[in-house]
């Protein structure tokens, strides 16, 4: 309301098409959100398969999560235990 004393607002109003409101709309989504994201988990590196399975061989006694705890402890890797199944 205070806006209205500062300008005139009347001649700013405009009718437009669905199709045209829908587009502006679209275009601003797109500035917030840029991106389309990819679909999945990120793919792990290709050296922690062969460090999983390693220590896997070396500890039979080990289970996913004791794995995966190990690696984010000793080497700071954050996996999930089901990345670790073998």
């Amino acid at each position: 309301m205070w806006l209205s004393w500062w300008c005139e607002w009347r001649p700013v109003l405009a009718v437009v098409q669905p199709e045209t409101f829908m587009r502006w709309r679209c275009q601003g989504f797109r500035l917030f959100w840029p991106g389309t994201p990819s679909p999945g988990r990120p793919p792990i590196s290709g050296e922690l398969p062969a460090r999983i399975w390693q220590i896997a061989h070396e500890n039979l006694m080990w289970g996913q999560r004791r794995i995966a705890n190990e690696l984010r402890l000793k080497l700071g890797l954050r996996v999930s235990p089901r990345t670790v199944h073998t």
